[in-house]
C-alpha cells in the first residue's frame, strides 16, 4: 500500500472497497494462488476488486505500481514494499516459497541434499538478513494437506 496507509486499509475485505486500485500477480505465480486461496476463504468475489485483472510479473513491479499512484494496494514482499519506500501490511504472516515432490518412501540422495542445504546455517543467515523473512520453516517438509489445507 502507499507509505502512511493513506486509504486506510485495514485487512483483505478492504480489497472491495470501490475507491481502492488493486494490482495483481500473473497467473500461476505462487503469490497469485495466494491471493486467490484468501479470496475464495474469506468469500470475496474476484470481479468486485477494481484492478484485479491488472498484473506484474515481479514483488518489485507491483511495489514500484503502487509507489508510483497507479494502484493503491497489491500482494508482495516487503522487502520490495520497503526498497521503494512503499506501505506494508501483513497480511498472510506464514507465506512462504515451496516446493513439491511426490511422496516415495525413500526421497532420492538429490532431494535429501536439497532438504540439507535449505537447513544449512549458511542460508538460514541469508534468509533472515532479508527484511520481512523468517527462517523458521526452511527447509521442513511436510505434506500437501499440510500446507493449504483443504483448499
Amino acid at each position: 500500500m502507499a507509505s502512511g496507509n493513506p486509504k486506510r486499509i485495514g485487512g483483505l475485505e478492504d480489497l472491495a472497497r470501490p475507491d481502492l486500485r488493486f494490482v495483481n500477480r500473473q497467473v500461476g505465480s505462487g503469490t497469485r494462488v495466494l491471493i486467490d486461496l484468501l479470496l475464495a476463504r474469506h468469500r470475496i468475489d474476484p470481479d468486485r476488486i477494481v484492478g484485479y485483472e491488472n498484473t506484474e510479473f515481479t514483488h518489485a513491479a507491483v511495489a514500484a505500481y503502487i509507489a508510483s499512484g497507479m494502484a493503491d494496494v497489491g500482494f508482495g514482499l516487503e522487502t520490495a514494499a520497503r526498497t521503494l519506500r512503499a506501505g506494508f501490511h501483513r497480511a498472510a504472516a506464514r507465506a512462504g516459497t515451496s516446493s513439491g515432490a511426490r511422496r516415495r518412501r525413500s526421497p532420492s540422495r538429490c532431494l535429501r541434499n536439497v532438504v540439507a542445504l535449505l537447513r544449512g546455517a549458511e542460508l538460514r543467515a541469508v534468509i533472515n538478513a532479508l527484511p520481512g523473512y523468517d527462517d523458521q520453516l526452511t527447509g521442513t517438509v511436510i505434506e500437501l494437506e499440510q500446507a493449504f489445507g483443504a483448499a
